[in-house]
């Protein structure tokens, strides 16, 4: 009886044994870890109304591969897709440590609405990894756009002279101030002074 006692103690011990190797060997083991940064936009910054490239990098920091990647492009506004640019992209496979120069490079054309805010604007992607069984979309932090407006709404703030009332023959100054009413800096600006003569 004793004997037997051991012996079914002694495969208890062996069998938390085992648990604990395998428990080990998945602790901090990452199948695959996948990492999609934006690369750049061209143009940066963009304006309302013009079409933007986005290009992102997806990256695979773990130890086995990712096959079979599609990412979405979620949209809201002022940004949203031409009719022929699809929202979903297949990305393929990209190995474990697949990082750098060899990640993989998804390029998207995006339209913002001309009546877009100009600032900080943020669009969201999210990525699903089809080749493994019941795997659901990830949606990934925003990702910020630059939007600037160029509105060039310019009026005139005041009008001074000296003398007060020119004088036929003389010279004389005028000052225009101009305001900018845009909520961007305006550059390059040239005015033209036009004068008309009223014969009396």
């Amino acid at each position: 009886m004793k004997k037997a006692l051991f012996v079914f103690g002694m495969s208890i011990m062996v069998l938390l044994g085992l648990a604990s190797l395998v428990e080990g060997i998945n602790i901090g083991h990452k199948v695959w870890d996948i990492n999609v940064s934006l690369v750049n936009q061209r143009p940066d910054p963009v304006e309302p109304g013009q079409l933007v490239e986005l290009r992102f990098k997806v990256e695979n920091s773990g130890n086995e591969n990712a096959n079979d990647i599609a990412m979405e492009l979620l949209l809201e506004h002022p940004f949203y897709l031409d009719a022929t640019e699809p929202a979903v992209r297949y990305v393929g496979s990209v190995h474990g440590s697949q990082l750098g120069k060899v990640g993989r490079i998804v390029k998207y054309k995006v339209r913002v609405a001309e009546d877009a805010v100009e600032g900080e604007n943020s669009i969201s992607l999210r990525y699903k990894i089809n080749d493994i069984a019941g795997n659901s979309w990830v949606k990934l932090k925003p990702f910020v756009i630059d939007v600037e407006t160029h509105d060039a709404i310019i009026s005139v703030s005041s009008v001074t002279s000296k003398p007060k009332q020119f004088v036929p023959g003389q010279e004389g100054s005028l000052t225009i101030s101009l305001k900018n009413n845009a909520d961007s800096l305006l550059k390059d600006i040239t005015a033209r002074l036009e004068v008309s003569r009223t014969d009396r």
